[in-house]
């Protein structure tokens, strides 16, 4: 027969065990979550890689840009070939100043109406002011500087 201490250490023991079942039981249910959430994590950045590529292949063509490699990213080279902001800027800016002198030529135009500057009769002019006129109605759109 086993000694009361020895008892009391056994029950202590099975405590202790319990405890240390439970404390895994919960660090697998952790590891699950964390492995659940990195195979979401690594679909994701696939995802993110396949949709960087169509932009790059959308941009200029493999031969262009070239293939991902260490000394070579297609995606940065695409980058350097899309229009920076600031020119993007310069030309919004550039395109507001020929919508004034559109305005100024019709203007001109309707005022002489007899003969353009490049020498066409009155009935041509007529049709060329209406052109410009639409053509002040719908600008082209700039893409946006972000």
């Amino acid at each position: 027969m086993t000694e009361p201490a020895d008892g009391r250490l056994i029950e202590q023991l099975r405590s202790e065990i319990s405890g240390l079942h439970e404390t895994v039981a919960a660090a697998d249910a952790d590891r699950d979550r964390l492995d659940t959430a990195l195979n979401e994590a690594l679909c994701e950045r696939d995802d993110l890689n396949d949709l960087l590529d169509q932009f790059a292949w959308s941009v200029a063509p493999i031969e262009v840009i070239g293939e991902h490699s260490s000394g070579n990213d297609p995606w940065a080279n695409a980058m350097e070939i899309v229009t920076p902001a600031a020119d993007v800027e310069q030309l919004r800016a550039d395109r507001d100043r020929l919508a004034g002198v559109v305005k100024q030529a019709i203007a001109y135009l309707e005022a002489r109406n007899r003969i353009s500057p490049d020498g066409l009769p009155a009935k041509d002019c007529a049709g060329l002011v209406e052109r410009l006129r639409s053509a002040l109605k719908e600008p082209q759109e700039a893409p946006d500087a972000e």
